[in-house]
């Protein structure tokens, strides 16, 4: 059990700015860690570059020393002793806030964040942008290895209770209240680019939807989004934000899996947990299924307007029924007026393979707030004269 002690300032929310933490660097109760890693590909020495430049009093993480040699997996959770022992030779003190960040911006650190959450350590925050962002704010750094630290006393406060296994991921992907999101690459997901792990299939998990990681950075400082926007792009994506989803947030090995466990956070969803072996143990089974594809099932609806009524019933569904369906789990793919039919609105819908689409229609078309916009925009007159729907069934290109 963790003792009590003096405590450092907390941070609002899972990220600190690089100019707040330049308020309380060095002080007591703060430990500031460095986890960065690299892909075996990028050939790049984290704990070198660590020793050329890092946040003054930061002290270096090696993930591989914080996960389960045991396992054969790349990034699994390490038994708790282990765990405590390498926190505690880190000097972290029970009560401290702990803030951690890596080199790219936002890559690796939501894994060390993930880590002591799940472990009962809520004073943890990640670096918004990383050492990137701390020297652009202006931000001193040092050299050389950390000093030595005296041994702290920090323990797990329970179990980790944020992380899913196998069977629990292959249950949540299969129920409809449920989200599997994979933070892999489009190209992967589908199955079009192979794994940089030797022997895996390509492809997902069946009923999982993708939202690859760096969709929630910005473009040009590696930093989240604002939280307007990251929700833009989730319920893009299909994700069911605000409705009491339990989300599995899965990738290649668990590490970008925790880029977007944090994002969840952020956005106030709390029943979010990682698939710890994601893509490297599914992919790897023989005996679990695979989906190529993206997943998704199709519907193409065309409405044809009421004379004059073309913009009112276009407008009308993009900004009303557009929303309305993506909270049922329907979403738009696209939507397009054919040249040769100004008069006429087509739309995709895409949904996951395990909602039902006519529960889904009748439950938007019973909602209230779909018939008070109705009630509106048809006062003087319905905006449709004709519409046809049309199944075009899953785009999965295989299941094995």
């Amino acid at each position: 059990m963790a003792n009590e002690r003096e405590a450092g300032p907390m941070p609002t929310g899972p990220l600190i700015a690089a100019s707040d933490l330049a308020r309380i660097a060095g002080g007591a109760g703060v430990a500031i860690l460095d986890c960065t890693s690299h892909l075996p590909a990028e050939r790049r020495d984290a704990r070198r570059e660590f020793e050329a430049a890092h946040i003054p009093g930061a002290r270096f993480v090696d993930l591989t020393e914080i996960s389960d040699p045991a396992s054969g997996l790349p990034t699994m959770l390490p038994p708790v002793a282990q765990f405590e022992a390498v926190v505690r030779g880190l000097g972290i003190q029970a009560g401290d806030l702990v803030v951690v960040y890596d080199t790219h911006g936002i890559r690796t650190a939501p894994r060390l964040w993930w880590m002591f959450r799940g472990y009962g350590h809520e004073r943890v925050a990640v670096l918004d942008g990383g050492l990137p962002a701390w020297r652009a704010a202006g931000g001193a750094v040092e050299q050389g290895p950390a000093a030595p630290a005296r041994e702290g006393d920090w323990s797990a406060m329970h179990e980790h209770d944020a992380v899913a296994d196998t069977a629990a991921t292959r249950a949540a992907a299969a129920h409809a209240s449920s989200q599997v999101v994979d933070a892999r690459s489009a190209e992967r997901f589908r199955g079009l680019a192979p794994e940089p792990r030797p022997g895996l299939r390509a492809g997902h998990i069946p009923g999982s939807v993708n939202l690859p990681y760096e969709q929630l950075l910005d473009p040009v400082s590696h930093a989240y989004l604002p939280d307007d926007r990251l929700a833009e792009v989730m319920r893009a994506h299909g994700l069911g934000l605000g409705r009491d989803t339990r989300f599995v947030c899965s990738c290649g090995s668990g590490v970008s899996a925790c880029v977007l466990a944090l994002a969840l956070h952020k956005l106030g969803e709390r029943d979010v947990r990682v698939y710890d072996g994601s893509w490297t143990q599914w992919g790897s089974d023989a005996a679990l299924p695979v989906e190529t594809g993206d997943g998704h099932v199709y519907a193409l609806k065309t409405y044809v307007a009421a004379p004059g009524k073309f913009a009112a019933m276009r407008d009308r569904f993009l900004s009303s029924a557009a929303p309305l369906l993506a909270e049922q789990g329907l979403m738009l793919e696209r939507s397009w007026t054919p040249p040769e039919a100004p008069d006429t609105f087509v739309y995709l819908l895409k949904w996951r393979s395990c909602v039902d689409f006519d529960q889904a229609w009748d439950a938007f078309a019973r909602d209230p707030r779909w018939l008070e916009v109705k009630r509106r925009s048809e006062a003087q007159g319905p905006l449709i004269a004709r519409q046809e729907s049309m199944m075009l069934g899953t785009s999965t290109g295989e299941m094995r």
